[in-house]
């Protein structure tokens, strides 16, 4: 590239941090009817449409084509995965934008929660490659050696969409606890598969069409795979819960959410045991305005996975964040309604927290770790009912507060 295309892509990126915050519009019903329908769309999802899905696109593509400069600048992409097993619970994510790259791992032993980190940051967007869409190929950190007789010498972390569907995750990084002890986290599962429901959307930022977000959430139980904490044994995962966030999105300059994301394998309805219990919920990024009542807002990705089978809240939702990060955290509805109730509590273990400041380009990022507790109740439409759902004792998984400006 010529100094003088550099010095023009670099003034046009500097324009666009320039340019004000976009309006924060919210999509109504009215105008997105597909958005709002009380059940998933059972096809599967395109990006020619806005809706929820229960099934995700193998294409992904929000943008152009070819995307334009603007798209590329305005380009957010991350994958996040958990696990809650009987003892650990760890989450990693991978992270690019125009301007920088994040990677992050952590695990807490539930037994004795102190959090052991690994992170990474690199300019431009370098070294994290994300997948072509979350049901095609693999995003990764580092090199992930080509035989398992390779001796490691540096970071590397993969998630890979099977072919035969679900999702394989295999890393080796290096770990740091509060006081500079020094461990290691190596892994390899794989969870989820075609019989199980997920929740694909594809959504008008700021009510606009031209400012997409394609987000894909999965929930299930690790199928087969081990952990492995320094020079420990490994560990069995099977049967342990683990979730999936795969984000493409065009944001908004101003972004805002809160997001709650619960795994229980020891929850009950109606006294009955639940093999494996999700629940996604949020609230800001992705509200729409109902048709009767638009002051009313609600978040269109509010679901709970029940055994596999996905249900969604219809009503508003409120996540209450306190002002001691030590102290609880609630979820609750706005009102009870004869069809939705919510009422949930979230007790902190730690968190996880980074706070970026790149002058133009801001992120306020906190997301605390630990213990669920309470019961809701939701009308499935699918089935024909209300399930009442009390949590219990191993319900475990994040809550989180962004705002960004970028």
């Amino acid at each position: 590239m010529s100094r003088i295309a550099a010095g023009v892509v670099a003034a046009l990126a500097v324009l666009y941090l320039l340019l004000p915050a976009d309006p924060t519009a919210v999509p109504s019903c009215t105008d997105f009817l597909e958005l709002c329908s009380k059940d998933l769309k059972s096809a599967t999802a395109t990006t020619n449409q806005f809706a929820v899905w229960r099934r995700a696109s193998p294409l992904a593509n929000i943008t152009s084509d070819p995307p334009s400069l603007l798209d590329k600048l305005r380009m957010k992409e991350w994958n996040y995965v958990s696990v809650s097993s009987e003892r650990y619970f760890f989450a990693f994510a991978l992270v690019r934008f125009s301007y920088v790259s994040d990677v992050f791992v952590y695990v807490v032993d539930k037994t004795n929660p102190v959090k052991y980190e690994y992170t990474a940051r690199l300019p431009l967007g370098i070294g994290v490659d994300i997948a072509p869409s979350s049901l095609q190929g693999c995003s990764k950190w580092g090199h992930p050696p080509k035989r398992d007789d390779v001796v490691e010498t540096a970071p590397w972390i993969q998630l890979c969409a099977k072919v035969e569907g679900g999702f394989r995750v295999r890393m080796s990084v290096p770990l740091w606890g509060p006081d500079g002890a020094k461990s290691s986290l190596k892994t390899e599962y794989e969870f989820a598969d075609t019989s199980d429901d997920q929740l694909a959307m594809v959504f008008p930022l700021g009510a606009r069409t031209d400012r997409r977000a394609y987000t894909h959430k999965a929930a299930a139980q690790v199928n087969r795979g081990w952990l492995e904490i320094g020079s420990g044994a490994r560990i069995g995962l099977e049967g342990a819960a683990a979730g999936l966030d795969w984000t493409r999105s065009l944001c908004l300059r101003t972004t805002r959410w809160r997001w709650a994301s619960i795994h229980d394998t020891t929850a009950t309805s109606s006294g009955k045991p639940v093999r494996h219990l999700a629940i996604n919920l949020s609230q800001f990024v992705y509200d729409v305005a109902p048709s009767l009542d638009p002051t009313k807002r609600v978040s269109v990705e509010n679901i709970v996975f029940v055994n596999g089978r996905a249900i969604r809240f219809l009503h508003p939702i409120v996540i209450a964040m306190p002002a001691n990060g030590s102290a609880q955290w609630t979820i609750r509805s706005a009102a009870e309604t004869s069809d939705e109730m919510v009422d949930i509590s979230f007790t902190p273990h730690g968190q996880r927290e980074d706070h970026s400041h790149f002058g133009l380009a801001v992120s306020d990022f906190t997301q605390p770790f630990g213990v669920f507790a309470g019961s809701f109740r939701i009308f499935s439409y699918s089935i024909g009912r209300h399930l009442t759902i009390t949590f219990g004792p191993g319900a475990y998984g994040v809550v989180e507060d962004h705002h960004a400006v970028w």
